[in-house]
This record gives C-alpha cells, sequence and structure tokens, in this order.
C-alpha cells in the first residue's frame, strides 16, 4: 500500500514536461501576462523555467511565482534607450490624440535592437546554452512580436514551441501563417473602425493592414542578418515564427471580430485574468452604502492624477449630478484633490481590488481605459481605440471621447445612460454568462495545447501551402490554359487587343493625374475624389505619386507584351477578359489605396523642408539679398500653416519675405544648409499670412530671404555662393491650421 502511494505521488512528476518560458522584461502587463502562463502551467505540475532578460532596470517584478526564473542583467549598450523611449509625458496621454502609429514603430524598433543584443549576449554565452540544453525541454513558448525566443529556440535545438500573443491577432499577422487578409472587415490594430467600414476606412484599413504586416515582420531584417553571421544555414526569423505548432492569443473570441483562421491560431483570452476573491469587509461596506456603485479606474500607466485639471472637477460634478451612486474612484494621490470632499458620494483610493470588486454583483457600471461588461470606455493611445471597438460589438459599452472628460453635461449624460439603459445591461449580462460558459476555458486551451504540441509537434500538418504562394499564384494568375481567344459580353476579343487598351487607358490616367496635379487643377479636378480633410497639398502630391506608378506600369506593361517570356506565355495561355479586367480593377483600387496610405504616412512623419533648386548664379555683389523658393508642406498637419519670425537670421534682416522672388543657383548648393526645426515657443512678431498660388491656400512661405553675416563696420567676407550653416538658424512654431 505505502509503494502505491508513493508510485501515484511521484506520478505527476513523471508525466511532467519540462517547459522553457522566454519573456524579455520590458513593461509590466507583458511580463505578468507571460508570468501568468508559466505560473498556469507550473500550477499543473509541469517543470517550468523562465528566461528573462532584463531590458529595463527600472523593471524589478518578475511577474513570477511558481516557476525557476533564470535572469540576465541589463545590457550597458541599450539598457538605457528603452526608458527614453517609453518617457512619455504622463499627463501627454491625457491631451495627445494617442492614435500616432510613430511611438509604436519606435518602440518595437528599440525594443527590437535591445533583445538582438541579448540574443548575441546569449549566443556567445556557451555556458548557458549549455545549461539550457541540460534540461532537455519538451517545448518552449514565447511572445510573437520581437523574434529573439525562436532564434534561441533553435540555437539549443528546441523545435516544439508555442507563440503567444498578449492581444488580438489584428487584421495581418494571421496572413503570415497563411489565412486570409480580410481588411474590408477586419479593423488592423491601429485602427479606430469598427467592422462596418465606409469606402474611405476600408481604404485606409487595407494600408493599415500591409503596414501592419511590415511593422511586424520587417524588424525581423536585423535578426537575420545577425544570425547568418552565427550560421549561413541559420533560418530565417519568419520561418520559425511560423513553424509554430500553435499561435496562443489574449483576446475572447465572443469579443473579436470574426475572420478566417487556420487550426493553429487559437484564442485563449482572459487567462491573465485572476481569480476572484472575497472582498475585505471595508470594501463589502463602501458597496453597501447606496443602491448603486460605479467603478472609475484607468489602468496604471495612464493615472488619474495627471489627467487635466478641467476634467478633474467636470468629473466631480458629474458625480455629484448622482447622489444615489457611489462612485468608487482609483485616484493615486487623494490628498492632492481636495474638491472631491464637495461629492460625499466619491471615495478617492490609491488602489483597488479591481477584479474582485468587477466579480461582486453589487457593482452597477465601470468607467476605464479599455474593458468589457456594462462600461463607458474611454480610450487614452496605442491599441485602446481598437479595444474599445471591439468590445462596442456586443453592446455593452458606452465609447467615451477623452477630450470631452472636461464637459461635465456631456459625462453626466453618459452616466446616466450607462445606469439607466436597459440594454446595455442585459447585453453585459448575456456575455458574462457566456464566458463563464464558454465550451473551452483558457487554461484548458493553454494546457491541452502545450500537451499535444510537446507530443506530436511540430505540428506541420497544419501549416497551409498557400503561406509560401507568390501573389500571382495566389490568385490564379499564372496560368490559364485552353482558351484560344477571349470572351466577353461583347463578343470575342483578342489578348493583343486587351492590352492595347490597357495602354491607352494607362496613358489617360497618367496624363490626367499629371495635368491634375498642377496647382491651377488640383482643388477642381481631384479633391472631390479624396476625403474632405486631406489638403490640396496632400492632393497634389498623391497625384504624382499615383501618375508615376502608372507610367512604370506603362513600361513595364509595354516590356512584358514584347519580351519573349510574356510572348510565349500569350501564345501558349490565354486569358479571360473578364477575370482579366476583375484582377486589373483590385489591383488598381489597391495601389489606389496603398497611393493614398504612403502618402498620408510620408506627410504624417516627413519633418524636412523641401527647397526648389535654384535656377541663376549668385551676383557678384553679396550684399544683395538671396531668395530660395522653399515650402513647408512637408510638415505633419497642425505644426505649421503660418510662420512666425525667425529667431535669428545673421545679417541685415531678421524677418520673412513672403513675397515671389526669383530664383537663383547658389554656386556651391553643398555648402547652403538650412533646417527648421518645431519648436514650443509660439513667435507671433511679424507674423505673416500664407500666401496664395495658383488658386489655393498654401501653408508654405514663398520664399525666404537670407543676408551674409556682417558686423556693423565690416564688410562681407564670406565668398559669394559660400554659406555656412551656422549662418542660418531658423524656428517654426506650431500654430493653429486655416
Amino acid at each position: 500500500m505505502l509503494i502505491f502511494f508513493i508510485l501515484l505521488t511521484c506520478l505527476p512528476r513523471l508525466c511532467a514536461l519540462n517547459i522553457l518560458v522566454y519573456s524579455p522584461r520590458y513593461a509590466p502587463s507583458h511580463t505578468n501576462f507571460v508570468g501568468r502562463v508559466a505560473d498556469i502551467l507550473a500550477e499543473a505540475g509541469h517543470q517550468v523555467v523562465v528566461l528573462q532578460p532584463v531590458l529595463i532596470a527600472q523593471q524589478t517584478g518578475t511577474g513570477i511565482a511558481l516557476a525557476k526564473v533564470i535572469e540576465l542583467p541589463p545590457s550597458e549598450h541599450v539598457g538605457h534607450l528603452l526608458p527614453s523611449v517609453m518617457s512619455v509625458s504622463d499627463s501627454e496621454r491625457w491631451t495627445s490624440s494617442g492614435t500616432d502609429p510613430r511611438p509604436t514603430i519606435q518602440f518595437l524598433t528599440f525594443m527590437r535592437r535591445a533583445t538582438l543584443d541579448f540574443t548575441k549576449r546569449i549566443f556567445e554565452d556557451e555556458p548557458l546554452l549549455e545549461e539550457l540544453r541540460g534540461y532537455k525541454f519538451d517545448i518552449g513558448f514565447s511572445e510573437c512580436l520581437e523574434g529573439s525566443g525562436f532564434a534561441i529556440f533553435h540555437r539549443i535545438g528546441l523545435d516544439k514551441y508555442i507563440g503567444i500573443l498578449s492581444s488580438t491577432f489584428g487584421a495581418s499577422f494571421p496572413s503570415i501563417f497563411g489565412a486570409p487578409m480580410a481588411p474590408a472587415y477586419v479593423p488592423s490594430m491601429s485602427s479606430s473602425s469598427t467592422d462596418q467600414m465606409s469606402f474611405v476606412e476600408r481604404a485606409m484599413n487595407l494600408v493599415g493592414s500591409v503596414m501592419e504586416k511590415h511593422m511586424i515582420t520587417g524588424g525581423f531584417a536585423m535578426f537575420d542578418d545577425y544570425l547568418r553571421t552565427v550560421d549561413p544555414e541559420f533560418p530565417k526569423i519568419e520561418d520559425l515564427l511560423t513553424g509554430s505548432s500553435f499561435v496562443l492569443a489574449n483576446v475572447e473570441p465572443y469579443y473579436d471580430h470574426p475572420r478566417p483562421l487556420i487550426l493553429k491560431l487559437q484564442y485563449f483570452g482572459g487567462i491573465a485574468v485572476p481569480e476572484p476573491r472575497p472582498l475585505e469587509q471595508k470594501w463589502k461596506d463602501i458597496l453597501n452604502l447606496r443602491p448603486a456603485n460605479v467603478l472609475i479606474s484607468f489602468g496604471s500607466i495612464a493615472k488619474s492624477k495627471d489627467m487635466p485639471r478641467e476634467s478633474k472637477m467636470a468629473i466631480i460634478k458629474a458625480i455629484k449630478s448622482f447622489p444615489d451612486v457611489t462612485f468608487i474612484w482609483k485616484y493615486e494621490a487623494p490628498e492632492e484633490l481636495p474638491e472631491a470632499q464637495e461629492a460625499p458620494n466619491l471615495i478617492l483610493h490609491p488602489w483597488v481590488p479591481q477584479a474582485d470588486l468587477l466579480a461582486d454583483n453589487r457593482l452597477t457600471a465601470f468607467i476605464t481605459h479599455g474593458g468589457a461588461g456594462s462600461a463607458i470606455v474611454v480610450p487614452l493611445f496605442a491599441d485602446q481605440f481598437a479595444n474599445a471597438k471591439l468590445v462596442g460589438r456586443v453592446g455593452s459599452t458606452l465609447e467615451y471621447n477623452k477630450f470631452e472628460l472636461g464637459d461635465a453635461a456631456k459625462l453626466e449624460s453618459a452616466i446616466r445612460e450607462l445606469l439607466d439603459n436597459e440594454t446595455l445591461t442585459k447585453n453585459a449580462e448575456r456575455m458574462a454568462a457566456m464566458l463563464a460558459n464558454r465550451p473551452f476555458p483558457p487554461r484548458e486551451v493553454l494546457l491541452k495545447t502545450t500537451e499535444f504540441a510537446a507530443a506530436y509537434g511540430p505540428l506541420t500538418e497544419l501549416d497551409p501551402h498557400g503561406r509560401q504562394l507568390s501573389f500571382i499564384e495566389y490568385f490564379l494568375l499564372d496560368r490559364s490554359r485552353g482558351v484560344e481567344y477571349c470572351r466577353c459580353c461583347v463578343g470575342q476579343l483578342h489578348v493583343k487587343h486587351f492590352l492595347l487598351i490597357l495602354q491607352l487607358l494607362f496613358i489617360l490616367i497618367a496624363g490626367w493625374g499629371l495635368v491634375a496635379s498642377s496647382t491651377p487643377f488640383n482643388t477642381v479636378l481631384y479633391a472631390h475624389l479624396m476625403p474632405k480633410d486631406f489638403s490640396p497639398d496632400f492632393c497634389r502630391e498623391f497625384l504624382y505619386w499615383f501618375s508615376l506608378f502608372i507610367c512604370f506600369s506603362l513600361l513595364a506593361l509595354r516590356a512584358v507584351e514584347t519580351g519573349t517570356l510574356a510572348a510565349r506565355l500569350f501564345q501558349v495561355f490565354r486569358f479571360s477578359v473578364v477575370p482579366v479586367c476583375f484582377v486589373w480593377f483590385c489591383l488598381g483600387y489597391a495601389i489606389y489605396c496603398t497611393c493614398v496610405g504612403f502618402t498620408y504616412i510620408h506627410r504624417q512623419t516627413s519633418r524636412s523642408v523641401q527647397f526648389s533648386p535654384l535656377r541663376e548664379e549668385i551676383p557678384d555683389n553679396f550684399n544683395n539679398s538671396i531668395s530660395l523658393d522653399c515650402s513647408i508642406g512637408d510638415f505633419p498637419p497642425g505644426l505649421p500653416s503660418t510662420i512666425g519670425s525667425p529667431s535669428r537670421i545673421p545679417g541685415r534682416s531678421n524677418s520673412l519675405q513672403t513675397s515671389r522672388a526669383r530664383q537663383m543657383r547658389c554656386r556651391n548648393p553643398d555648402e547652403l544648409t538650412i533646417s527648421i526645426t518645431p519648436v514650443d515657443e509660439t513667435f507671433v512678431d511679424e507674423m505673416e499670412s500664407p500666401s496664395r498660388s495658383g488658386g489655393r491656400l498654401n501653408s508654405s512661405f514663398s520664399s525666404l530671404r537670407i543676408l551674409p553675416t556682417l558686423n556693423e563696420d565690416e564688410e562681407a567676407t564670406t565668398p559669394p555662393g559660400k554659406l555656412r550653416p551656422e549662418d542660418i538658424e531658423l524656428k517654426v512654431s506650431p500654430v493653429n491650421s486655416i
């Protein structure tokens, strides 16, 4: 009997898996999420080792309670970079738009550089690699966005692993694994649209989806370059990523947008949510004070104490309108808000047991930065805007603009609708019941997929071959036998005739684009086809891109038609006119959307000032002024539509000349360097109105007057045409757009 008891006790250890979890420590939410996954695996009896490189020294918490942790100290080379990237002002989270993708791209770039540095250190640390190999891991876990974990798995000979995501799949991530991308009804992670989009929203979402995929896979190149120096046969990171047996996303399928997925991509939403515990007596007494209770919490990153003061006062004013409702506000510094005492039904506390309160049926509503249940969602930054639309699909939440938190009347109206609208409550109760009775709980999904992948992985059976097809092969554009002539509704049309029509169409489109892009015709011919919030400068720039592409397409079409390969293809294979027309329409539409998106992204990200070429020599008499045509159209919207006076222009003049001036060529153009930098101050002295050119309002100054550096009693010492960069210093202040 004793032997049987001992065997029964040791049986879980004998069946346990050795699991390696790779978790770079760079953000508390990600660290806690991966740590929760590791602890659940450890609770199930598996031997879990967490390899945790520390990217930020200030990150002290491991997020691990049960698993063993191998901690790698911060790197001396890049450890200081990530804090500077993440050093967004706390108050700025409440006042910025939050939808600018550049901070996210910058953060991902620096994160990948930091993890690449750790990858190099790990690859060069042979004792550590031998220690990891000594565990003889059965399976590994790594987040999918940075790629270094998969390289380490391959280095130690671990070919069975699972990728995890702390958020939703997004619009394009599944396409990396071979699932179809559906940008017409699946919003990208940077989009704030629902799955029901207008034409313009679908066009922009297509571009956003393509850019989202590039943002994910484009960062793998730096890893591939290094790994090829280690081993020329080392697989690419993208191939290692797609070699995952499963990919688990931390999102509920009942909230996520319905989309085409493959079996390799699974949901385990709610895996990081802790089990609710009984409330302390203090919180029970608070919930019993009034018949209704509302919790206000905006998370740990965007703190309520950093909210604009007018928003705080508006919230307090709105709360006083509901004397029968208790409001519990997670406020980090209650002593700094004495005005809260004016509302007897408001309770401020620096910390609240949020999960336990949300599980209590006495809590009526929730005001948060992004969540589920009967709630008012106030998205602040990053993917919270997409999450707000996501949970809004079930009809249990109201989305509220953070810039309207200072409007007490609107906030009061939203809270009243949240409390009085029975439809919101019923939808929230229905969703809560669905999640409580879902057929596959997230814990079970995690454990079952882990055990299955460890036993039978890598699961190449779940890898679709369509992932390896080119664009032409995927859309069946490579071959079409058996048709001698192309048929259409009006009769028979030979392929050569069809190509000739396409060439003529391209010529017309390119000519129209070049004409429409010129200043006199820009607004009249093209502004009607663009969204109203796009400026004429944007339309003109888009037309240049579009016309240029059409011209290249025309040349490519001519080359294809006359080339030997094309001749053979067109002689052996024939294309049906209707499918070809449809394909060309789709390609043209995609090109249109891509040009719009790249033009928009270019205008959003560019900070350069473009100067037109100078066409005449500078006269020998250098005391005369030099006029340069220049434009600031490449500045993002809102940065200047008018120009204030410069902070310093050496010489006799300290102003900007906005009248038209003839253009002159500098003898040494390489010596002429002019930079314009946005600054915080607003220069209003000698402010000039924007010039009108070609019948449209132009956010540019048409010419700039630059004089040589002269002292009061000396002649010009700078040779003609040789301006030094230090002689010119301009500053441009952001002003309200017109």
